[in-house]
């Protein structure tokens, strides 16, 4: 059996909200320089922990889509 650590679950929930995060920019077609929401906002839209949006907002800034401020 395989055991996944902490580290590749937070990995793998980051990058499906950095996903949901992407399309819903594309889908609202935000501006450069809009503000996503808070981190508290996020949280809660996503339904994620600060860890999992932190880690998922780097994925997104990565491709120069948004940027953490």
């Amino acid at each position: 059996s395989v055991t996944v650590q902490p580290d590749q679950r937070t990995d793998k929930r980051a990058a499906q909200v950095a996903r949901r995060i992407e399309e819903d920019i594309v889908r609202r077609g935000w501006s450069v320089g809009e503000s996503l929401g808070s981190e508290a906002a996020l949280q809660k839209s996503y339904g994620a922990s600060r860890s999992v949006v932190r880690a998922a907002v780097r994925v997104v800034e990565h491709p120069q889509v948004a940027r953490m401020r």
